[in-house]
């Protein structure tokens, strides 16, 4: 069978800023990987985003000790493609690789099926359309897109590959919501609650149980 053997992830919290759309309201959700990244100054901010990806590699290595990470804080385009393809390289055309994309410190995936990095300068935001992702990454792949629209990568997909090369993929999208909707922001819960269910499902069930069993 095909065996995961590489990852790249990428989060992209801008944090010490709001996303275009969706100013950060208080109260919100803060946790990122369970890691509350909220800080306000430069220097706790780098901090904060260095432990929110080093948390999300740990949950990941706990689930397959051996996989290979590449990981990438505010990624630029170019971040993304080099991290892409040199992890193809090194995971061969046979072996699985899981690329994760947390963008909720960027804008919207749009309806085209475009996520977003930055320039080289960090400046502005530069669009990546999933079909230009996908053939960095190549196949197979596993893609976790943890963000707002997070499914206007799928119906873009849909679009564009032709139906016999769909039904033959051997790729996977797991998406933390749909086309035109938001993540939810409830404080009792993790900003990435859908990533904790998959990467922590036991921690993130107890969270939701203690939270909203009528059993209390």
């Amino acid at each position: 069978g095909i065996r995961t053997t590489h990852a790249v992830l990428f989060v992209c919290l801008q944090l010490g800023g709001d996303p275009p759309e969706h100013p950060r309201i208080s109260p919100r959700a803060k946790l990122e990987a369970w890691v509350d990244a909220s800080q306000e100054t430069a220097k706790l901010i780098r901090r904060g985003a260095e432990a929110v990806i080093e948390a999300l590699e740990a949950q990941y290595r706990a689930l397959h000790r051996e996989l290979s990470v590449r990981r990438h804080n505010e990624a630029t385009i170019d971040d993304a493609r080099a991290a892409l393809q040199q992890m193809r390289r090194k995971a061969g055309p046979g072996n699985r690789m899981l690329v994760h994309y947390n963008g909720h410190g960027m804008p919207s995936i749009t309806a085209n099926g475009e996520l977003w990095f930055f320039d080289a300068r960090r400046e502005h935001f530069v669009p990546c359309n999933i079909i230009d992702f996908a053939a960095f990454a190549q196949s197979p792949t596993v893609y976790v897109i943890d963000c707002n629209n997070a499914a206007s990568v799928i119906n873009m997909w849909r679009q564009s590959v032709d139906p016999q090369q769909r039904e033959s993929s051997r790729d996977v999208f797991l998406c933390a919501c749909g086309e035109d909707q938001v993540l939810p922001t409830n404080p009792a819960l993790p900003a990435d609650f859908f990533t904790a269910c998959l990467t922590t499902p036991l921690r993130a069930a107890l969270l939701w149980y203690a939270q909203y069993s009528d059993r209390q």
